[in-house]
């Protein structure tokens, strides 16, 4: 991986003393690769990370956030009208029910790349595998918003707001209404650590990337 080349030049290369961090998002990576890229990078970089959903978007789809940001925008807008966290959770899962066919392929797409001489199994096995680990994560409803693309979700959330309401919502008011006890915890343990390496010397470098 190229964080761990960054790494070894760093240290054999340009003879710097740089401690280095990282962080991908998941994007649409099989457990069994998440698990392989962890354990080979971390014993190089130990201040790495993958996150739990595809994007860090995928953070921001908190029912309860999005509904006090809407709410916000509508009265900025002074309309006599505001929703309910129920309406919000019915859109935002609609919405991701239309994504479902397109993430599928690209569960199964980078499932087969991964063990694509890796495993005897056949790729039918392969791509079954993929179909049932998706629906696992379908059934449940937040499960369901971190799997799917965040950034375009949240698009397409706009872009219903703005056709039934004319408005839009934009990250940070997003953000002013998540509250601490709606992080997901996986995103709270990954910004702990990011902390500590910051506060440590040497002076760190962070290195983000979506792939």
């Amino acid at each position: 991986m190229t964080i761990i080349i960054v790494s070894w030049t760093f240290e054999k290369v340009l003879r710097a003393e740089i401690a280095i961090a990282g962080l991908l998002d998941r994007d649409y990576r099989s457990q069994e690769e998440i698990d392989g890229i962890l354990k080979e990078t971390r014993a190089t970089v130990p201040h790495f990370h993958i996150l739990d959903g595809k994007e860090i978007e995928n953070y921001l789809l908190v029912p309860s956030a999005l509904t006090h940001a809407v709410n916000d925008r509508l009265k900025e807008r002074k309309a006599h009208e505001s929703v309910s966290e129920k309406y919000v959770v019915d859109m935002l899962l609609r919405l991701a029910d239309e994504m479902k066919s397109s993430v599928l392929s690209q569960w199964i797409s980078n499932r087969m790349r991964f063990f694509d001489n890796r495993t005897s199994k056949d790729p039918a096995t392969v791509a079954e595998e993929a179909i049932a680990n998706l629906d696992k994560e379908w059934h449940s409803p937040r499960a369901r918003l971190m799997v799917v693309p965040g950034k375009s979700l949240l698009s397409a959330f706009n872009t219903e707001l703005q056709n039934k309401f004319s408005i839009s919502i934009t990250s940070t008011q997003i953000i002013r209404n998540l509250n601490s006890t709606k992080v997901a915890s996986d995103l709270k343990e990954i910004l702990h650590d990011l902390n500590e390496f910051a506060k440590a010397p040497p002076p760190g470098t962070l290195i983000t990337a979506s792939r």
